[in-house]
């Protein structure tokens, strides 16, 4: 059985991991729900990622699919371990399993929060990662890395609709792979939102 973890609420990336995991004949699937933890709303001046979310609860939408739903975790069961959208886990989880996260950038260099944004901002590789998850954010065993091409006709919103795709479609490859890199330590930190101050001066950049 493959296990998705998510919230307890509708979230984007997790119903079209599932809706992916269905298409291409996956029926062993389970939906493992972590409290939703609310923050603080940050408003971007940008929305870059994919936001048609469908506003169904996983349970409902795991019941219409033919999956499995649960909130207590006991990760022994499953065969692979998906991230579709969860907060920092449990240290004792992260340590006992193999857990498989798709990060919207090319690590080391980007890491965190905004990726796609403080990539362009700071002229580092814009990609998707697919990663083993350990204690530190976005640093664990690589598993693929996928550089995204920039045209001369992009703008932040369609090489966020590349980047959110390439999550989801390399999230589920993951699986299939044997391949375990320790990633080339750059001290680059863990990002966090990017100011608006910021966004100006990368939609500038991205635009010149």
């Amino acid at each position: 059985m493959i296990g998705v973890i998510t919230y307890n609420v509708p979230h984007k990336k997790t119903q079209d991991v599932l809706f992916r995991l269905k298409a291409l004949g996956y029926n062993s699937v389970e939906c493992v729900a972590f409290p939703f933890i609310h923050r603080k709303k940050f408003t971007p001046l940008v929305q870059h990622r994919v936001t048609d979310l469908i506003d169904v609860h996983p349970a409902k939408l795991c019941n219409r699919l033919g999956y499995a739903y649960t909130e207590k975790v006991d990760f022994k069961k499953y065969y692979k371990i998906l991230i579709g959208g969860a907060n920092i886990l449990p240290k004792e989880v992260i340590g006992n399993f193999e857990i498989i996260n798709s990060h919207p950038g090319y690590m080391p260099y980007v890491r965190g929060l905004d990726s796609l944004k403080w990539a362009i901002l700071g002229g580092w590789p814009i990609g998707v990662t697919t990663h083993v998850i350990d204690e530190n954010i976005d640093a664990g065993m690589i598993i693929e890395q996928r550089f995204i091409e920039v045209d001369y006709f992009d703008t932040i919103h369609s090489l966020g609709q590349k980047t959110y795709a390439l999550e989801v479609e390399m999230l589920i490859d993951a699986m299939h792979s044997t391949a375990r890199t320790i990633p080339e330590w750059v001290a680059h930190p863990p990002n966090k939102r990017m100011p608006h101050r910021l966004e100006v001066k990368m939609l500038s950049k991205l635009n010149g």
